[in-house]
């Protein structure tokens, strides 16, 4: 694995990179960190914010204090369409709430303003969609959420996190929400999606919880169906608006606050966010393992790290721009007859072929069957 780090770091060019590996019960697996990059540093996580915010929420959803099928009607006295929206529609990123906003207008990313006031200015938002029919990827929703967690608590989010997770799990009062938290400012409209300033220990801890169904050290912080929900889709049959995976041609897979899917080593369960992976056990694998990959260089920047990774299939090599569909299926087929053995023994590795797959793949895109497409870009996935 050593070897596939080292890759890493030498040609993505980033100053710093740390990759770490816990067994279910905490024990360190495997931890390197080269460069600029330091594990008890305080970094912004970007994107990871949305899992700590999402058990968050589900310790208050355990507690009684809100349900998942709470609405802002009842809570936060909105009105018209926009009342029915509920919390299961906010964490599941399909409340119907305006997300591609243009620049200025983002009240997520205003830090002179307030949680509630930014929760206000979206309740008057004209919705995009009807709650529970489109995802869309975006801000609005968790603060949305978060500002519900206030009204119903009668306290502010940075304390919320704090009592929730940062006093079980051991965090320092280092670990707050920030509205620009790469400038470390902006404290009273955090970004509740994206603005989590932790280190890499810590946010470790809120995987285990995550991965051993919501306990840490044998202390029960969230009901084991609240966190089995993190990885179902509540609205399959949802269309898909705004995802950071429409362009490589595939479907969303979200369940609350976390990508979701059964892509895991040796068939386990995987929930995710980008830079952290929890591999569930399962039947085949009753162990299970999360890794944590986070790199340095610009703070917050991470790579989505599937842990282990495997190279990209050589027999697909032929499935260029001016391949035809049956040819992709072809290659497809041969491929999917042996994947299981052959996976296995695959050295996981990232290398500059991984990049220039990416783009032949979101090429291919635009002259092949959507189907095959997304056959093929999962033959050939990094991730």
């Amino acid at each position: 694995m050593s070897q596939a780090v080292d890759a890493a770091f030498a040609t993505n060019a980033t100053p710093g990179l740390a990759v770490v590996v816990h067994a279910p019960d905490g024990q360190l697996l495997y931890s390197r960190v080269l460069g600029d990059f330091a594990l008890d540093r305080n970094i912004a996580v970007a994107s990871g914010s949305k899992m700590v915010s999402g058990v968050v929420l589900l310790r208050l959803v355990d507690q009684g204090l809100l349900s998942l099928d709470s609405t802002t009607g009842a809570v936060l006295g909105w009105t018209g369409p926009q009342a029915a929206i509920t919390l299961r529609h906010l964490l599941s990123f399909t409340s119907g709430l305006p997300v591609s906003l243009r620049a200025g207008d983002d009240c997520t990313l205003d830090r002179a303003i307030t949680l509630a006031q930014c929760a206000a200015d979206l309740s008057a938002r004209a919705l995009v969609a009807a709650p529970g029919s489109r995802f869309d990827y975006g801000s609005a929703h968790l603060t949305v959420a978060a500002r519900m967690a206030e009204v119903v608590t009668g306290t502010a989010w940075a304390q919320i996190v704090a009592q929730q997770l940062g006093q079980p799990l051991g965090w320092s009062p280092q670990v707050l929400f920030y509205t620009a938290p790469r400038q470390q400012a902006g404290t009273t409209n955090p970004l509740v999606a994206g603005g989590l300033r932790i280190t890499t220990q810590e946010y470790a801890r809120l995987l285990g919880v995550v991965h051993n169904r919501g306990t840490h050290q044998g202390q029960r912080l969230v009901s084991t169906a609240l966190v089995d929900q993190m990885g179902v889709d509540p609205y399959p049959a949802a269309s898909t608006g705004t995802s950071p995976y429409t362009r490589f041609g595939l479907v969303r897979e979200y369940g609350l606050t976390a990508w979701r899917g059964d892509g895991g080593p040796r068939g386990r369960r995987v929930v995710a966010v980008l830079g952290a992976t929890v591999a569930r056990p399962s039947a085949a694998d009753p162990r299970g393992a999360r890794a944590l990959t986070q790199r340095a260089g610009r703070p917050g920047r991470r790579r989505l790290a599937t842990w282990p990774q495997a190279r990209p299939d050589r027999r697909l090599r032929g499935c260029s721009l001016s391949s035809s569909a049956s040819c992709c299926r072809s290659r497809i087929s041969k491929v999917r007859a042996s994947s299981t053995d052959r996976r296995r023994q695959l050295e996981p590795a990232w290398s500059s072929r991984a990049g220039r797959l990416d783009t032949r793949a979101s090429r291919l895109s635009s002259s092949m069957p959507r189907s095959c497409f997304s056959d093929f870009r999962r033959c050939t996935s990094m991730s």
